[in-house]
Parts: structure tokens; C-alpha cells; sequence
């Protein structure tokens, strides 16, 4: 076959191909709609209308008679017969039981009871505590004029902390001049010296090269002094910079919280009730001058608050230590260029007094002259040092005296303190005692008057306590004992209704449903054909608290009268019957909740090349009213919003979604 005949063949496959390939990405084009929506959410969607809303309060409780009375004696007798049964009816003074004559030997068990607690009594009056706290009170006194005596012994050394702190900060600086002036005794030690030197190379005043060639060596000493001390501080000062760059962001955070304590201070010591925050009212300059001075004072303390191992506390100390090596270094470093300019100086000035020792025979008497001023100078520096020595001493022992009278009234402080705990819980203990006492004593007398009701109703002697009438008029609800059994003292053996008193029912609602009803609001009954006469009517007696739920909700308690009313019966309720409109309603399906608020997904519709796309857009709102169908709201919807009822699928904020078929 012709190569060229070949290659059109192969051409025309590839054309055929693409064809079929475009082909099909015309068809998915034209169905990819009706493919992306058999997956999405059906959802069925109402539009948001102008709606009236029936606000009514429901609920439902049990029917109990306003007052029923339990019938009880406090002695144990048998019961002979039961004269009633339940759902009869009785009235005041009707038999209800017959109970076995009183037993004599019950009457002198009861009688010795009495006597022995009657003398029980007695005994506790007269063992009643009486607390007595003055020793512990005259202990706390003696403390307090210890602590007095502590304090006046710690003032007499420095009358405030105020002093205190300038000590400890005079303390430093005697022993930074310590410092410099043993440096320049060295320095002076070192001219006399040469002073000295030249003096005895000058002889009788003839030129000698000596003075001037050991003035060139102590220069260049000093050059190569110099030079270490200035390459010792670049060292020191890149430590810093090392340091700040890793942990300056700490210190600045401590230096920020002391400024605040700073301003905190300041208010608490110039604050006034009309002017609670003085700090606010100072000019940037006033604030900054007062950090200035307190800040090198309240930084260390801030520090020393913080745990050694705590980060912020690290950084401090870790920067503190690094810009007193820098401190060091620079003052090494000032101290070589002093004594290099000194050298610089000597030997200028031996030069200058060897070219004069060449051409002036005075030259000896002027060596002479700077011995003189170079000895006087060193014995003014050793003056100095003696005098600042001395009174860093003193300082130095001041101080410790004042740590120490500090920690005495420190330790005064803290006995106080416990004492004063102590006797605060002894009186706790005492209290409970008395009260405790106070309640057995009550006690007795309720047991000792118990017992003589008892003795009192065990010897009557008239009959009449054999028997058991009806107290009030009503409807035997309940009997409780049988012919036979034995009473238990303050145990019901029947309880009466009385339906003089009325019926009531009550259940809980929530307080925004309780503020719409007025007291006296006529109920409807919703399960009114239970009632046979259906003339059974209901009325808002009181609104009271739930204990059960005394912040959220209210018990509302009606009254109810009519005919065939039974206690123990079910009844619900409506009450509030009202109608509002509103401009937006939509139905109760469509609200939704999460731990965001309330919302509703509204369906928006989204233009496409292939027809409306629809997407669930999540709308916060408030509900203001609502009723078992529909709800009142407001917020981000209008009237003639959709908005999505149910769905076959979760649905999420911005998820497309597809309309239910009609």
C-alpha cells in the first residue's frame, strides 16, 4: 500500500474520533442537569405570606379537691369496726370508727416515759454549754502589741519601704564606685609609678630615653586592653541581641503587665470615689516619668511572681543577666579607653618632657612637681574608696537589720492571723453547739407535751375516745385500716374530701407564656365530654413560681366548678385565645435550631446555562408568636420568600437542593 494512502487512513481515524468524542460531551451537556439533581436533596418548600396567628396556652393535670382532711389518732389502739367505706358520704360528727378501750398498763408505761423524760430535760438545762473566749482574745492582744513593737523597731530603721528601696539602690551604687575607683587607684598606682620611674631615669636633670620608652610600652598595653575589652563587649551585646530576638517578646509582656500594675497603684493610692481612675487623666509625659521611676522597682517584683521554671520569668532573668554583662563589658571597655587616653597622656607628656629635658635643665623639678600631683592624686582616690567602703558597710547592715525586723513582723503577722482563724472557728464549733443544744432542748419539750397529750388520751374515762367521728362534712375518699389492725400514731386511717371547698387543677408553662394571662381568665375545656352535664367551668385562680424550674417557668392554678366533678380525674385546658396578623409567617416545619439560634433555610434559585439551579441559604431569625401550625418571625425574610418545609436528605447552608414534584 502507497505510504500516502496510509496516512489518510490514519487521518481519518482521528477525525472520527474526535467526533464521537464531542458528540457525547453534548449529550452529558444537555443531561447533566437532570443527572446533578437525581442526586441532590428533594425538598418541599412553602412561601412566606401575611398570616393571622392563634396564640393560646395548653395544658393538662390532675383534678384534686382544694382541702381534704386526714383522719388520725396519736395512740396505738385496735380497731374494733369501720363504720364507713369509700365514696361515702358523711357529716360532722358521723361514726367513722370504734376503737378497744385504753390499757392501763399503756397509761403507766406512758406515765413513767414522761417522768424519765421530764428528768432528761432538766438534766440537758443544766448542762447547757457557755462559751467563754476571753483567753483566747487576750492571746490575740498580747500579738497585736508585739506586732506594734515589731513594726516600731523595723520603721526606726528605715520609716517606710520608700527608704528601704533608695538603700538597696544606694547599696548598688557605692559598689559601682567601688568599682571605678579601684580601677583608678590601679591607673594612679600606675602613674605614680611611672612618675617615680622618670623621676629617678631623669637623675640629676640629665635626658634619658627610660621614661619616654616605658611610657610607649604602657601605651601599647592600654591599645591591646582596649582592644579585648571592646571585642569582649561586641560579644556581650550580640548575647543580648541572641537573647531579645528569642525571648524579648516575654520581658515585653511583663514589662507591659508592670506598667499596668504601675497605673493600677497609682489609682490605688490617688483614687478618689469622684475620681476612681487618676492614671487615665495624666498626660503621656506625667505617665511615662512615673514608669521611669518605679518601673526598675516594680519589674524585679513582677518578675519574682511568676514560678523560676515559668517562661516570662526565664526571659527576665535571662535578658537581666545578659544586659549586666554588657553593663560589665562597657565599663571594662570605658575603663581600657581611660587608661589607653592615659597612656596616651603619659607618654605625650614624657615625650614632651624628654625634648624638654634636652633643651631645659628644669625638666627634673617638673618630674618632681608630677610625682607630687600623681601621689596626691592616688591618695585622694584611696580616701574615696575608704569613705564609699564605709558606708556601704553601713548601708549593707541596715538593710540586713530591716530584712530581719521585716520578717519578725512578718512571723507576728501570720500568728495573728491563725489565732484569729482559730478562735473564728472555735466560735463556728461553739455556735453549732448552742444551736444544736438549743434544738434537743426543743426536742424534749415536744416529746415531754407529746407524751402528756398521750397520757391525757389514754385516761379520759368517758368512753368518748373509743370512738372516731368525722371531724368535717365531705365524701370518704379513702379508708386505710380494717377491723382488727392496730393504729399507727399520726398515720391517716381515712381521708375525706371536702367538695365545699372546691376543685382545682394546676400544671407548669413557660414565664413568656404566663405573662400573656390575667388572673380571672376564663379556660376552655378541651375534653369536655368526659363530663356527662358539660357545664364544668374553669378559671385562672393564681400564677405562681415552678419550683422545679423557678427561672423558665410558671404553674398556673385554676378553679373549676360544676357538676359530677371527681377528684383524681384528667382534664386539659386552653386558655389566651388570641388573634394577631403578621407580615411573615411561615409554617412551624420550616423552623429550625442549633447552638447558633433559630433559622430557616430559604430556597434561592441560581441561573444557569441549562435552566435555575436551587440552594439552601440558611436565615437567622426570631420567632415572635407561634401556634400549633404556623409561626410568626422576623428577620432576613419577606413576604413571598420560599422557604424549605421537609427534605429527603440533611440538608446544609449553601448544598443545591431540587424541588419536590407536584
Amino acid at each position: 500500500m502507497p505510504e500516502e494512502t496510509k496516512v489518510k487512513k490514519k487521518r481519518g481515524w482521528v477525525k472520527n474520533a474526535i467526533i464521537i468524542f464531542l458528540a457525547v460531551m453534548l449529550v452529558l451537556t444537555f443531561f447533566s442537569n437532570t443527572i446533578m439533581n437525581r442526586s441532590l436533596p428533594e425538598v418541599a418548600v412553602q412561601m412566606v405570606d401575611q398570616n393571622t396567628i392563634n396564640t393560646q396556652v395548653r395544658g393538662s393535670g390532675t383534678i384534686n379537691a382544694v382541702q381534704n382532711y386526714e383522719v388520725s389518732v396519736q395512740d396505738t389502739r385496735t380497731v374494733q369496726t369501720v363504720n364507713v367505706q369509700e365514696g361515702q358520704e358523711v357529716k360532722t360528727g358521723d361514726l367513722l370508727f370504734t376503737l378497744s378501750a385504753a390499757d392501763t398498763t399503756q397509761l403507766d408505761e406512758a406515765q413513767k416515759t414522761l417522768e424519765q423524760l421530764q428528768l432528761d430535760y432538766q438534766k440537758a438545762l443544766i448542762n447547757a454549754s457557755d462559751a467563754d473566749y476571753a483567753a483566747q482574745n487576750r492571746e490575740i492582744q498580747r500579738l497585736r502589741e508585739d506586732l506594734k513593737k515589731a513594726q516600731g523597731e523595723r520603721d526606726a530603721i528605715y520609716p517606710s519601704y520608700t527608704d528601704y528601696t533608695k538603700a538597696l539602690e544606694l547599696i548598688t551604687t557605692c559598689q559601682q564606685k567601688l568599682e571605678n575607683y579601684k580601677s583608678l587607684e590601679v591607673q594612679a598606682q600606675r602613674e605614680v609609678d611611672r612618675a617615680q620611674e622618670n623621676l629617678n631615669a631623669a637623675g640629676g636633670g640629665e635626658a634619658d630615653t627610660s621614661a619616654l620608652d616605658a611610657a610607649r610600652q604602657q601605651l601599647q598595653e592600654a591599645d591591646m586592653a582596649l582592644q579585648e575589652a571592646q571585642q569582649a563587649l561586641s560579644q556581650a551585646q550580640d548575647n543580648l541581641s541572641s537573647i531579645k530576638l528569642n525571648q524579648g517578646y516575654l520581658y515585653d509582656e511583663l514589662v507591659y503587665e508592670t506598667k499596668e500594675w504601675i497605673g493600677r497603684d497609682y489609682n490605688n493610692e490617688y483614687g478618689t470615689d469622684d475620681v476612681p481612675d487618676p492614671w487615665s487623666g495624666l498626660t503621656e509625659q506625667q505617665r511615662q516619668q512615673e514608669i521611669d521611676r518605679k518601673l526598675p522597682i516594680y519589674l524585679p517584683a513582677k518578675a519574682q511572681q511568676y514560678q523560676d521554671d515559668d517562661p516570662k520569668r526565664i526571659a527576665y532573668e535571662a535578658i537581666v543577666e545578659a544586659e549586666g554583662q554588657v553593663s560589665a563589658a562597657q565599663k571594662t571597655a570605658n575603663d581600657a579607653q581611660r587608661a589607653r587616653t592615659n597612656a596616651q597622656n603619659a607618654y605625650n607628656k614624657a615625650l614632651n618632657d624628654y625634648q624638654q629635658s634636652i633643651n631645659d635643665s628644669t625638666a627634673y623639678e617638673a618630674l618632681k612637681k608630677a610625682l607630687r600631683e600623681a601621689q596626691d592624686r592616688l591618695s585622694a582616690i584611696q580616701a574615696s574608696i575608704t569613705e564609699t567602703q564605709n558606708s556601704l558597710d553601713t548601708e549593707k547592715a541596715n538593710t540586713e537589720s530591716y530584712k530581719t525586723a521585716s520578717d519578725s513582723v512578718d512571723t507576728i503577722e501570720q500568728s495573728i492571723e491563725d489565732k484569729i482563724f482559730e478562735l473564728q472557728q472555735q466560735q463556728k464549733e461553739d455556735n453549732k453547739t448552742e444551736k444544736i443544744e438549743a434544738l434537743d432542748l426543743q426536742a424534749m419539750r415536744g416529746q415531754i407535751a407529746d407524751q402528756q397529750e398521750l397520757i391525757a388520751k389514754l385516761g379520759g374515762g368517758n368512753g368518748s375516745s373509743n370512738e372516731i367521728l368525722a371531724p368535717v362534712s365531705g365524701v370518704v375518699r379513702s379508708v386505710s385500716i380494717t377491723a382488727g389492725n392496730q393504729t399507727v400514731s399520726g398515720e391517716a386511717m381515712a381521708v375525706i374530701e371536702v367538695p365545699d371547698l372546691g376543685y382545682q387543677v394546676e400544671f407548669s408553662v413557660t414565664s413568656e407564656q404566663a405573662s400573656k394571662l390575667t388572673i380571672g381568665d376564663e379556660a376552655q375545656i378541651s375534653n369536655s365530654y368526659w363530663w356527662s352535664s358539660g357545664e364544668m367551668t374553669a378559671k385562672l385562680l393564681n400564677i405562681k413560681t415552678d419550683p422545679q424550674s423557678p427561672q423558665q417557668n410558671k404553674i398556673l392554678v385554676f378553679s373549676l366548678e360544676g357538676e359530677d366533678i371527681a377528684a383524681g380525674s384528667q382534664i386539659a385546658l386552653s386558655i389566651g385565645a388570641r388573634s394577631v396578623n403578621y407580615d411573615t409567617v411561615v409554617p412551624n416545619s420550616a423552623i429550625r435550631q442549633d447552638t447558633n439560634g433559630t433559622f430557616v433555610y430559604m430556597l434561592v434559585a441560581r441561573q444557569s446555562p441549562l435552566g435555575n439551579r436551587y440552594v439552601a441559604q440558611r436565615v437567622d431569625v426570631t420567632v415572635s408568636a407561634t401556634d400549633d401550625i404556623n409561626s410568626a418571625v422576623s428577620g432576613g425574610l419577606a413576604t413571598g420568600d420560599y422557604v424549605i418545609t421537609t427534605s429527603t436528605a440533611p440538608v446544609e447552608p449553601g448544598m443545591y437542593v431540587r424541588m419536590a414534584e407536584s
